[in-house]
């Protein structure tokens, strides 16, 4: 086993590097890569744990960090992913998907994403690059919002008075100032995070970590809530590949996916565009960060387990 830190390759776009961590498996007796795409307002270093348990496993982990986060800009520029951020983010996680692929020629390749990583995995598959995967993993994937249309808008608008790379609060406020409401007893001051995980002591790394929870910039909400939107609209039939096995992984308590049923609705709408192998598994206890919470094991089991199930059935 081997773990290689901060590998990196140029973007095709803007002139980013992007940076990844490998971590490959011993003799990688699965034959499976995975390649990680983390959330928002975090970073690659957060999936430490995760990455060294399938490497464990016998399946090798790459790590990416996304344009406009730690690894991929410096501080002053945190938040601010590029003029069509999502877009060029997919377009990076394909290159470095074809890094793996030449790395691991003939092997199992499976996209995971977590959060704003599940809208960038998401299209991903709407793309013509459909066909480069044979898994698909979505933790803490956000549910349809109505709203996000009209917050795509609201965010052009003021990039268009303030400038691309504006902090706006208040399209921050309207993204995610009601999301702790559930879990602060009332009189109890709110860091703005519980919503994340039940485990406070992983609430407290993430307020601590400066590479975390930082401010997105009006052009960065534009492009996330237009991804927002663009995932849960139809799919082009050429780039459905209908027994592609992908599976949803959600706490059931994470305000993020709808409690639960902005998750089932999601695997309803793939079903709906051709996707005949979707399943969904729900957490009763658990919030957003999955990977994160005190019974992160049972969860690094169970993906380990729909990955290796579905690599024997290939």
């Amino acid at each position: 086993m081997s773990i290689l830190l901060d590998l990196q390759f140029d973007s095709r776009f803007e002139n980013v590097k992007i940076h990844y961590d490998l971590y490959e498996a011993e003799k990688n007796v699965q034959k499976v890569v995975v390649l990680i795409l983390h959330g928002m307002a975090e970073h690659k270093g957060r999936y430490r744990e995760f990455a060294r348990y399938l490497m464990r496993q016998g399946i090798s982990v790459a790590v990416s960090s996304h344009r406009g986060h730690k690894g991929a800009a410096c501080k002053a520029d945190y938040g601010y992913m590029g003029s069509d951020g999502l877009h060029m983010a997919m377009e990076d996680a394909h290159d470095l998907m074809h890094i793996l692929r030449d790395r691991y020629p003939g092997y199992t390749y499976v996209l995971m994403g977590h959060s704003m990583g599940t809208i960038i995995a998401r299209m991903y598959l709407r793309s013509q690059y459909a066909n480069d995967i044979d898994m698909l993993v979505l933790s803490g994937a956000p549910s349809s919002n109505p709203a996000a249309g009209i917050a795509a808008k609201l965010a052009k608008m003021i990039g268009v008075c303030k400038g691309n790379k504006h902090r706006s609060p208040l399209i921050n406020t309207l993204a995610f100032g009601s999301m702790s409401t559930s879990f602060v007893k009332k009189g109890d001051k709110s860091n703005g995070f519980e919503w994340l995980s039940k485990n406070e002591e992983n609430v407290a790394r993430y307020v601590a970590d400066d590479a975390c929870g930082f401010l997105f910039s009006v052009q960065s909400y534009h492009d996330l809530f237009s991804g927002m939107v663009e995932v849960y609209t139809e799919y082009p039939k050429t780039c459905i590949n209908k027994t592609l096995p992908i599976a949803f992984f959600s706490g059931k308590e994470d305000p993020c996916g709808g409690f639960g049923e902005g998750i089932v609705k999601a695997s309803e709408h793939m079903r709906t565009q051709g996707f005949e192998n979707v399943t969904v598994q729900l957490y009763p206890t658990l919030r957003h960060e999955i990977l994160l919470e005190v019974e992160k094991d049972l969860i690094f089991e169970e993906i380990k387990d729909f990955i290796v199930r579905n690599v024997s059935k290939k």
